[in-house]
Order: structure tokens, then C-alpha cells, then sequence
């Protein structure tokens, strides 16, 4: 079994990591948005500032020791993020907030479709756009774990070997533009405005950072309203059984409106191993991880899956 590091953290750490990481960022996208500078910037900085809170906490209180020690994947990991978590992803942000969602407000207004409460607390707004988003994205995530032709291109995702911080941004671009696909959409047709947006994108890029957080911490009864990283890592077991539950990007709600939660009591440390159990001669490099989908069945094949099966 694995087992938690031993660098044990005061009990007020634990529970003020979340809160505390979570708060930072939105005060910097706050004081960035009213300062007037553009979403690029709103977005990046604002989880820059998350990103420096949690790679320090990584590093005095790690949740598990062996997954604190790079395993040859630092290179890779920051590559993917570069590029895919986020030039592609922050670049897909942008143009949603700065072509599309004019548009469609434009086409509200001309034809009195506002289905958007703008009328609403900001903080209600942002928590809106996250039900919204993740009620798409929920199943656009499960079906890339239930269908293997799907799955070819969430399972860039799911190959490291452990979990912290950088490999957030680990995935393919087309498993990327996938995953917004789902939440954009339905965001985009209910004609959610800009400044929402923003926070909501910041809200989900912190939690996504948080919940691939080595850190050691707690968050009680907000495992029941978060994906935090105490549910994420159960989502990376190599055990099919246990990794097909806690689809949720942001928030758990779906999952357990839909019975995919899955957060075993006594079980702190998580999985015992984290990967692809069924594909362990996976390409591990940044380039070879980008074909992966067009070497699906080459792969298959030399790890000794039969063609039908899934993931």
C-alpha cells in the first residue's frame, strides 16, 4: 500500500490550503480585471499566483514522498503545459470570451433571448457558470472513459505515474478541445457575458491545479461540493474500477447526481498505483503523446489488448 509522507502539517494548514490558494487567485484576478487589463492576463497571472502557492506548499508538505521526486517527467510535463494547458486551452478561453460571447450577447439582445441572469451577485453568477459548464463537461468526460475511441485521446491524461501540480496540464489537444467542448457550449447558449466568464475560467484553472496538488490537506464536507484532489486521485487509479468515477472538472455535483462518486472512508493515502493499467508501454514523451491517437490500435496491440477491448 502506498504511504503518506511523513512530513505530517499542522492541523490549520490543512485546512486553509484550499481556501486559502482558492482566495488568492481570485483577489488577483479581482484587482486585474478592475485594473482593466485583458483576459489573457486576468486568467494567466491569476493562476500564476495559485501555480507559486501550491509548488511551495508541494514542497514542505507533500501528501505522498515518491510522487515529490521527478521520474523523468519534468520536461515532458512543462511542455504540455506550454502548449497544450496553456497556449491551446487559454488560447480557446480568449476567443470564446472575445468572439463568441459578444455575439451571442448581440443576438440576445436583438432578439430578446436573454437567458442569462446578469442581474445576479457576481459570486452567484460564477457558481452558475460552474454548474452549467460541468453538467456538459460531465459527460463529455465519461464518455471519454467509457468509449475507446474517445479514450485514445483522454489517456495522455492519465499516464503519469504520479500526481502534483505540473501534470494538470498533461493531455492531448484534441482531448483538450473535447473537454471544453461539452461546458462552452452550454455557457455560450445561455449567453453568459464576459466578466462571469472570466472569474469561472480562473475558478477552473486554480481548481484544476489544487485537485493534481501533492499536498497535504483537507477539505471535510467540501468533498462533497469540489472534485478535490482527494476525489482526483482516486479518478487516476490504474484500477478501471475505481478511476471511471469523479468525472467532475470543477465540481462534484453530477457525479453524485449520477452515482460516479467515489471516495472510500479510511483510504487517505488513495490508490495504491495511478496510470494505465492495461497500457504500460505508453509514450511518455511530449511528441509521442500527441500521436498517440493515430497509433491507437499500434499501441493496443503491443501492450496485448485485444482490439474490442476499452480502457
Amino acid at each position: 500500500m502506498p504511504a503518506l509522507s511523513d512530513r505530517n502539517p499542522p492541523a490549520l494548514f490543512r485546512w486553509l490550503f484550499f481556501p486559502v490558494t482558492m482566495a488568492l487567485g481570485f483577489t488577483a484576478a479581482h484587482h486585474l480585471w478592475e485594473s482593466g487589463q485583458n483576459t489573457s492576463s486576468v486568467i494567466g497571472l491569476a493562476s500564476l499566483v495559485a501555480i507559486a502557492t501550491i509548488a511551495l506548499c508541494e514542497r514542505i508538505y507533500p501528501h505522498r514522498q515518491d510522487w515529490a521526486t521527478g521520474k523523468g517527467d519534468v520536461p515532458t510535463d512543462i511542455a504540455h503545459n506550454f502548449v497544450t494547458g496553456y497556449a491551446l486551452r487559454e488560447w480557446l478561453k480568449i476567443g470564446i470570451l472575445m468572439s463568441v460571447v459578444p455575439f451571442v450577447a448581440a443576438l440576445s439582445q436583438r432578439y430578446g433571448l436573454a437567458l442569462w441572469p446578469a442581474s445576479l451577485p457576481m459570486p452567484l453568477q460564477v457558481a452558475l457558470a460552474a454548474v452549467v459548464s460541468e453538467s456538459g463537461g460531465y459527460w463529455v468526460h465519461r464518455i471519454q472513459h467509457e468509449r475507446d475511441f474517445f479514450w485514445r485521446f483522454h489517456a495522455v491524461h492519465h499516464s503519469p505515474h504520479r500526481i502534483y501540480w505540473l501534470n494538470a496540464g498533461r493531455d492531448h489537444p484534441l482531448g483538450m478541445v473535447l473537454d471544453y467542448s461539452g461546458g462552452a457550449l452550454l455557457l455560450i447558449l445561455c449567453g453568459a457575458p464576459a466578466e462571469p466568464l472570466v472569474y469561472f475560467y480562473v475558478f477552473e484553472s486554480v481548481m484544476g491545479l489544487i485537485q493534481h496538488a501533492n499536498v497535504r490537506h483537507n477539505m471535510g464536507w467540501l468533498d462533497y461540493i469540489f472534485s478535490s484532489a482527494v476525489l482526483h486521485r482516486w479518478h487516476h487509479s490504474d484500477r478501471i474500477e475505481e478511476a471511471n468515477n469523479n468525472y467532475g472538472s470543477s465540481l462534484i455535483l453530477w457525479d453524485l447526481v449520477f452515482g460516479t462518486y467515489y471516495n472510500p472512508p479510511g483510504r487517505d493515502e488513495g490508490p495504491e498505483r495511478i496510470g494505465l493499467v492495461s497500457l504500460q508501454d505508453f509514450p511518455q514523451r511530449f511528441w509521442g503523446a500527441w500521436t498517440v491517437p493515430f497509433r491507437w490500435a499500434a499501441i493496443k496491440q503491443a501492450n496485448g489488448v485485444l482490439p474490442s477491448s476499452a480502457n
